[in-house]
């Protein structure tokens, strides 16, 4: 099969994808020291750009919608909080149908912070490491 018969095929697929969802966001800090934070005395870093893009099963769904995936539905856990919102709007912005379960306490939407410097990624900031899914989420 050719590769562009495979692509139209993709159109009349429906998929559905369950997993861990998160939110990449990548950081990209200034390399001139920042300010001198008044509440701690300790220098800033001043982020000159920053996005967010969707990682684990959310960025499959992506790339299936990408490749012209007719239909995916994405399910899995997210938190009711900042990133869950930015989650979500990324999977409607990629076309792909949000079936995502909000849980509101003992869960964070999952984050990986990815700082750069110079260049380099500097280690990164994990949010959600610690959630705990409820009854009703597993349900």
């Amino acid at each position: 099969m050719r590769i562009l018969d495979a692509l139209e095929d993709a159109r009349r697929l429906s998929i559905g994808i369950i997993g861990d969802l998160c939110v990449d966001a990548y950081y990209f800090v200034h390399e001139e020291p920042g300010a001198v934070s008044i509440e701690t005395g300790k220098p800033t870093c001043s982020v000159e750009k920053y996005y967010f893009d969707l990682g684990g099963a959310a960025n499959v769904a992506l790339n299936l919608k990408t490749l012209g995936a007719g239909r995916v539905e994405v399910f899995g856990v997210i938190g009711c909080d900042p990133f869950g919102g930015v989650l979500s709007g990324l999977l409607e912005k990629a076309g792909a149908v949000n079936k995502t379960i909000v849980q509101r306490e003992q869960w964070s939407t999952h984050v990986y912070s990815k700082i750069y410097r110079a260049g380099a990624e500097e280690p990164r900031l994990d949010i959600g490491n610690f959630n705990v899914p409820s009854e009703a989420s597993i349900n």
